[in-house]
């Protein structure tokens, strides 16, 4: 009798064990099929859409063309520079932010993503803006009334167009628009 008390000890002991490793297993596997809530519940997605293939810092060149409008007879100018844009957001919508020469960051623009593509969301009457110091000399305020992007692996390319007005360096003021592309490659920390 000793004995049976013994293996049946054993049997119980052997039984909690079993019963720990189901739960451990379940627990490392993710609970599917383990015991978990019904189907959809397990196949649930998340609310949080995916991080977007857009997002990162980029360092980028600017290449533009202005069509000056005041003062009078000042041939298409031609402009280029170079500034870090910054992107966050997800899958569906991406914060566009650019940081140009040794300006303070300055401007922002909300686009809309679909696949490698994204075109600007909710700009308004007048255009996103952005103001600084160019490398020509000129103070400038530049406003984009419509852009888009699309990025390719880590490179990055943003064309807008839209409104500029400024002074030169000899206190000159000057209206126009202005077409432009951004090519930036994505920077690795």
């Amino acid at each position: 009798m000793h004995i049976k008390i013994k293996h049946q000890s054993f049997i119980d002991t052997r039984s909690h064990w079993g019963a720990a490793l189901v739960v451990v297993l379940c627990a490392a596997f993710g609970s599917v099929g383990c015991g978990s809530a019904d189907g959809a519940t397990k196949n649930a997605t998340t609310s949080t859409p995916a991080v977007s293939a857009f997002d990162g810092k980029f360092q980028a060149t600017w290449s533009a063309t202005a069509t000056i409008d005041t003062p009078a007879g000042v041939p298409d100018q031609a402009y280029s520079d170079t500034g870090i844009i910054t992107v966050a957001g997800d899958a569906k919508d991406v914060m566009m932010s650019w940081q140009v020469g040794t300006n303070a960051p300055s401007g922002s623009i909300l686009f809309a993503v679909s696949g490698d593509s994204a075109t600007a969301t909710g700009i308004g009457v007048g255009g996103e803006c952005w103001s600084g110091h160019l490398t020509n000399g000129n103070d400038q305020t530049t406003c984009a009334t419509a852009a888009s992007a699309k990025v390719s692996g880590d490179t990055l390319t943003q064309e807008q167009s839209g409104t500029i007005s400024g002074t030169t360096p000899d206190h000159v003021a000057y209206t126009g628009t202005y077409q432009g592309t951004w090519v930036g490659t994505r920077m690795h920390d």
